[in-house]
């Protein structure tokens, strides 16, 4: 037996033109699709086969679903068993197993499957003369049957799969479709149509029950009936090909078993059911209607007509789909429509469903979301997840132990359900296209889709879905359009497109809704021309708009997948500097910029010889580096980008001076702050004499920071309230007047007014908030923990210091997380909280190891160091502090450097090295000479000097006076409680510990604030 397979790894490649590769016309065949199939394997093979099955090869035959006949499993066996009868004394064997097949105007090819493969290398051995079935075979079985287990299958790598024997047909329990879910049989919950059907029963002989599919039709009829002490008499409609027993012949089997009565014809028969129904009534339901036969409505009609005569003994139940062809001759007959469950029935269903199994709530919502009160497919979804092994069974109860946002398949055996009633409602084209759109869409586009790809779709398909509840108008992306009831039956449809059958679908309709409204392009057109040039254009369309319906994050992924796909074919170079001119402004505001490095320097490439846009994607380019910390990479870009921008064409002024400003902050940044306040200051006339206010603004703001930093303070100062006064009078000004503000307080924190550096702070951290509505700017939340750490205040410290560490969480500046996570860190220690500052502390010190070399990572060197102190570690310490004070020093950073000689005073102090102390306390004392008298802002160093001199006066070192270094310290101390309040002042004193101790020397002492000698020195 060969078999050709169709390969899951066969989908078709994606053509970049802007269409769909297409397969060969399929006609009427309709879109190529997967489908459920039962596969029928007879040894021997027989010489001929009923026509309802495909022949697949050699004694294998294949059988999917049918428009309103989706039982394949059911006709397998029923053709199976048929096929054993005339077996003509050679008594073949049947397996029926499931699996897929795809389905297109070439025929019908099986997907690759394990056991079908396992088949054709090593045939079963079975007694002859039986119908065997696979577990998943048997679990899809429509009808009862006894089923007897026996010894499973082996194949030849040792892989079992289990086995059933078909036994004879036998009543089924209950007439509807679930007897039992996840062995569970589920009470009936009771619906306001029950009550409205038995109303009815006393009023007319004959009934229509009608619903779509799933909605519970026959659950209704069977609960409304069987409490009535009426006889019931149950027929449904068989698969036409299995060549199933009509509605009459079922009956007469019926009347045969119960009433003893034979008959030879239709007269004969519902004379003898009038005969019985005289002495108790009879009720006769007459299921699955919207699949009957001409000669089942000959006989329904036949026995409508008695029951009318025989009012109040026989009586007649005719269940049916929306969309059933009901003759002429009911319409008379009362019709009760049964509709999804809604409300309390739908929420007591749902509950007593996943009663007992475990799951999340969110994956109940799910499920209830996804059937929208369809009770057939939550069960089924119950059914999916317990196949998908997201429900497992232990002991005989089911587990939930899968992800909380699994969205569970629909089953095989619903997308079979769903795939015979669309067929069986009309034109099933346009239904699939929809499916793959994942929105509703007006029914004309996609008629209009589907006549484009050749195949059947008339301007009037949706009537019969709308008819029959199947579809509903809903408005969508593209204005009102249709969708489906049920989310699961879009999800069913989908399940049967395969990737390239997916894909055209996406391409046509997108093509499609692109040209009808080529002035709006929306993001949902774009994601179903993804992939395409087509797609690209859409894009590109859609960015130069608001693109309001555009998620960030996912267009920003869009535009930089199709600027790679755009790239790769080479032939449109247009289109793909495009997509990076939109992709590169929208990663900087995601704070993505890290991740764009290759597509920075591709853009630089395209437009080497367009100066505006070079200059721009350079100065982004710029800022991608110093967010790496590479500032002289940052400075090479800056440079050709102010040269590009004097020699070519076409970039402003603004533009020219914006560039100018960023060099001016990387020199800064790089320690060159000489060459960096050189270049401001030349700037700065030339913006002011332009009128360019903003920009002046940010000149100073720049040359304010430069003051700062070379501890010219009352320089600094003036220059910040130069710019925060004009950005404030600037409209559109506030991110740049919190930047100001937050400026302006680390003047005055520099200053010693730590109080008032507070109060400003908390004002810019209140105009972010109502500027930017996420009230967080990790500048200002930096700022503000340390001018709180500054005050004693450390606890108040921790909640903003925490909050600009999340805010730089996650974002391109390496260093700025960095940065943020060494203040944690701090806090930590000042909090007494030792692991976690080490923890945070050794985090941060990683990062910046990473980074070149800058300031943050001699900060972060010198608090491993003090930490370590803390710890009553010095010796692990002192080789922190030593690489600390020779990065500081190296930098310039002379208050810094003053922390780290200060720290390593400590250390020495603490191993008791006389003259390492000694050399320590000089050369702090040196580089206090150096900083000059305007240290107000830092600890009072003096002290540390006071205390070095203490210990070397206690260690044979008598002639030196530590009392000078104490009057100092405490006049320090005096200096910086001047900016505040009495009420702030106690506190300032007295609740830092290095503050209450140099006050308590002081009273000691009985010091009052006086010139003095260099006691070290002496």
């Amino acid at each position: 037996m060969q078999v050709q397979y169709f390969s899951k790894n066969d989908a078709m490649a994606p053509d970049r033109t802007g269409s769909p590769l297409l397969p060969p016309r399929p006609g009427r065949a309709g879109i190529p699709r997967e489908l459920p199939a039962a596969f029928v394997r007879i040894e021997p093979p027989p010489a001929e086969l009923s026509p309802a099955a495909a022949p697949i090869a050699e004694g294998l035959y294949a059988l999917f679903p049918a428009p309103g006949d989706p039982a394949v499993v059911d006709t397998a066996v029923r053709l199976a068993r048929r096929q054993i009868v005339a077996g003509n004394g050679q008594k073949p064997t049947a397996l029926v197993f499931a699996g897929s097949v795809r389905s297109s105007s070439a025929g019908h090819v099986p997907v690759a499957d394990p056991l079908l493969a396992a088949l054709t290398r090593r045939p079963p051995e079975f007694a002859a003369g039986g119908v065997f079935l696979t577990a998943r075979a048997a679990q899809s079985l429509e009808e009862g049957y006894r089923l007897v287990a026996v010894p499973d299958y082996v194949d030849d790598a040792g892989k079992r799969f289990p086995l059933f024997a078909l036994g004879a047909e036998r009543t089924a329990p209950v007439p509807f479709r679930n007897a039992e879910v996840l062995h569970r049989r589920l009470a009936w919950v009771p619906r306001p149509e029950s009550e409205e059907l038995r109303l009815t029963f006393a009023e007319a002989p004959v009934i229509r029950l009608t619903g779509p599919l799933g909605a519970g039709k026959s659950r209704l009829a069977w609960e409304s009936l069987r409490g009535s002490r009426a006889r019931v008499l149950w027929s449904v409609t068989g698969s036409r090909r299995g060549e199933a027993p009509g509605h009459r012949e079922q009956i007469a089997r019926h009347l045969e078993v119960l009433a003893r009565q034979l008959a030879a014809d239709a007269q004969e028969l519902i004379a003898n059911l009038v005969s019985w129904a005289r002495e108790a009534p009879v009720w006769i339901v007459a299921d699955g209607l919207e699949s009957a036969t001409p000669e089942d409505w000959e006989w329904l009609l036949a026995l409508a007509a008695a029951a009318t005569e025989e009012h109040g003994a026989l009586h007649l139940l005719l269940v049916g789909r929306n969309g059933t062809p009901w003759p002429d001759e009911l319409d008379g007959c009362p019709r009760i429509p049964l509709g999804p469950l809604v409300g309390a029935a739908e929420e007591r269903f749902a509950r007593q469903a996943v009663a007992g199994l475990s799951l999340p709530a969110a994956v109940e919502e799910r499920l209830r979301r996804q059937a929208a009160g369809n009770p057939f497919a939550f069960e089924e979804l119950l059914v999916s997840l317990a196949r998908s092994h997201q429900l497992r069974r232990v002991v005989g109860t089911f587990f939930y132990s899968g992800d909380e946002g699994f969205e569970a398949p629909p089953s095989s055996r619903l997308i079979g359900h769903v795939e015979a009633e669309v067929a069986r409602l009309g034109e099933a084209d346009p239904l699939r296209l929809l499916a793959a759109s994942g929105e509703p869409v007006p029914d004309d586009l996609l008629a209009t889709a589907a006549g484009a790809l050749g195949f059947a779709g008339g301007p009037r398909w949706v009537e019969p879905y709308l008819a029959s509840g199947w579809l509903i108008s809903r408005e969508g992306p593209w204005g009102e359009g249709v969708d489906f009831a049920a989310p699961v039956w879009r999800a069913a449809l989908a399940a049967t497109l395969p990737p390239e059958s997916l894909l055209m679908a996406r391409r046509a309709l997108g093509g499609r809704l692109a040209a009808a409204a080529p002035e709006r392009p929306s993001w949902a057109t774009y994601q179903l021309l993804a992939g395409s040039l087509a797609g690209a254009r859409e894009l590109v369309a859609l960015v130069r708009g608001p693109h309001a319906d555009a998620p960030r994050a996912a267009l920003f992924e869009a535009l930089r997948s199709e600027a790679v796909e755009v790239a790769a074919l080479g032939e449109g170079e247009d289109l793909e500097r495009e997509l990076l001119w939109a992709l590169l402004p929208l990663g900087r505001r995601l704070g993505r910029l890290g991740e764009l490095g290759p597509e920075l320097e591709r853009a630089q490439q395209l437009v080497a010889d367009r100066p505006e846009r070079f200059v721009a994607i350079a100065t982004v380019h710029a800022e991608l580096e110093q967010n790496a910390g590479r500032y002289r990479e940052a400075e090479q870009l800056l440079r050709r980008a102010l040269a590009a921008s004097r020699e070519g064409s076409g970039v402003d002024s603004r533009r020219q001076a914006l560039v100018a400003l960023e060099l001016g902050r990387v020199l800064q940044r790089q320690g060159r702050r000489r060459e960096a306040r050189e270049l401001l200051e030349r700037l700065l006339p030339v913006l002011d004499a332009g009128g360019r206010h903003g920009l002046a603004a940010l000149c100073r703001f720049l040359l304010g920071n430069l003051a700062l930093e070379e501890h010219r303070l009352d320089d600094a100062e003036r220059l910040h309230r130069a710019a925060l006064e004009a950005r404030r009078s600037a409209r559109g000004g506030a991110t740049a007047a919190v930047a100001s503000l937050s400026a302006l307080a680390a003047v005055r924190t520099a200053m010693g007014d730590f109080f008032q550096a507070v109060a400003l702070y908390r004002e810019a951290d209140e105009l972010a908030r109502s500027d930017r509505g996420d009230g967080e700017d990790s500048f200002v939340l930096l700022g503000l923990g340390r001018a709180l750490a500054r005050i004693g205040d450390f606890a108040s410290a921790r909640g903003p210091l925490r909050r600009a560490l999340a805010l730089r969480q996650g974002l391109d500046d390496r260093a700025g997380e960095a940065i943020a996570r060494l203040a944690v860190a701090e806090n930590h220690l000042q909090l007494a909280q030792l692991a976690d500052a080490e923890r945070e502390a050794r985090r941060a010190h990683f990062d910046l190891s990473l980074l070149p070399e800058g300031t943050a990572l001699g900060d972060a060197e010198l608090l491993l160091g003090r930490i370590h102190l803390a710890c009553n570690r010095p010796a692990e310490a002192r080789p922190h502090l030593a690489e600390a004070a020779r990065i500081h020093r190296a930098r310039g950073q002379a208050v810094a450097l003053a922390r780290d000689l200060a720290a390593q005073l400590a250390a020495a102090i603490a191993q008791g090295e006389t003259r390492e102390v000694r050399r320590l306390a000089l050369e702090l004392e040196d580089q206090l000479a150096t900083i000059g008298s305007r240290r107000a802002s830092d600890e009072p160093f003096d002290y540390h000097l006071y205390r070095a001199a203490v210990w070397l006066r206690a260690h044979g070192e008598p002639e030196i006076d530590p009392e000078p270094w104490l009057e100092r310290a405490y006049a320090t101390l005096l200096e910086q409680t001047s900016f505040l309040a009495p009420a702030d002042r106690h506190h300032f004193l007295f609740g830092l510990p290095l503050h209450r101790e140099i006050v308590e020397a002081a009273a000691r002492e009985g010091l009052a604030t006086q010139g003095g000698t260099h006691p070290v020195r002496h």
